[in-house]
């Protein structure tokens, strides 16, 4: 199977680094990066400002290659790849990259938090056809890694991607650790304001695997 080069793309901390270099092992070349309506080329300095353009990849993308984005819209003849986390994992890992500066979590989540998490529903609205959608969760499983090289039109091989990158954990945040009582009140209050839709609610709704 021949498909045209993939858009990887996940909110904030979901992920993406861990397919972005299953990616690669699979034998994909990085073409570049889009985000906030900018075009960054592979190995241009993140100093020197990208390219603008209208809306979405502006680019070719071929087969073999992948862009990364955090920002759509995206091309609908181009397939894209949707990394989805845990919100509230996603949650933890904002706040730990900034715990040495910050207050402890319950208090975060009243004063910086709420702009992130607003970032987080949108997940969910990158559905269709042309869209797999992984979970962050499950990347280690052959299955699913198969399933990726399958979308990509490459052949799977075993790879160790998680020794390619220097700035990152294979083990996802654990939301449990941190979320108590007062905690768990906090975010059904801010997930209710975000998304009209209590936690529980939204979760059984859009949950994961």
């Amino acid at each position: 199977m021949t498909v045209a080069g993939v858009i990887l793309t996940s909110p904030m901390c979901g992920g993406t680094h861990a397919v972005m270099e299953l990616l690669k092992g699979l034998g994909l070349k990085l073409r570049g990066r889009h985000r906030d309506g900018i075009w960054y080329p592979a190995g241009q300095p993140k100093t020197v400002k990208g390219t603008v353009i209208d809306r979405g990849f502006a680019l070719p993308i071929q087969h073999g290659e992948f862009a990364t984005g955090h920002s759509g819209p995206f091309p609908t003849d181009l397939p894209v790849i949707c990394n989805l986390r845990d919100p509230r994992n996603a949650t933890i890992c904002h706040w730990k990259r900034h715990k040495s500066r910050l207050k402890p979590f319950s208090r975060w989540l009243t004063v910086r938090a709420r702009t992130q998490v607003a970032r987080l529903p949108r997940q969910w609205e990158w559905q269709g056809d042309n869209v797999l959608r992984v979970w962050y969760e499950t990347i280690e499983q052959e299955s699913v890694q198969r399933e990726i090289a399958e979308f990509c039109g490459v052949e799977w091989r075993e790879t160790n991607f998680y020794g390619h990158g220097g700035t990152w954990s294979r083990h996802p945040s654990d939301w449990t650790a941190h979320f108590d009582a007062e905690c768990t009140a906090l975010w059904d209050q801010l997930w209710f304001e975000i998304t009209s839709q209590s936690w529980d609610d939204w979760w059984r709704q859009h949950g994961g695997p």
